[in-house]
């Protein structure tokens, strides 16, 4: 487990927030939806501009790194309430209805 957040920490905390999701049963928020969703037009920019060399690709490759920088420590975050979440209110990991989350 160290070793998948120290080689691919990007892909480790997004496996990880949507494991939580599925286990407690939580739907993804259209602001999660969101980001998610432009960091994907981003990166899809950035590849269309093949040249490597390109303004274009450098400007799409580097809004989208900015953008993963802002959401994904909101995602490990937004897992981590979750978690201290149900083992407040059950003392073990059981799905709870919380309002906040569960939209």
């Amino acid at each position: 487990m160290v070793l998948e957040a120290h080689c691919c920490p990007v892909l480790s905390a997004l496996a990880t927030r949507y494991e939580i999701q599925d286990q407690f049963q939580i739907k993804r928020s259209c602001l999660e939806k969101t980001c998610v969703g432009v960091l994907c037009l981003c990166d899809c920019f950035a590849v269309c501009c093949r040249c490597k060399d390109s303004c274009c690709y450098e400007v799409g490759h580097a809004l989208a790194h900015c953008l993963l920088c802002v959401v994904l420590p909101c995602m490990v975050a937004q897992g981590k309430h979750q978690l201290g979440v149900e083992k407040k209110d059950h003392g073990q990991f059981e799905p709870a209805l919380n309002a906040a989350l569960i939209q």
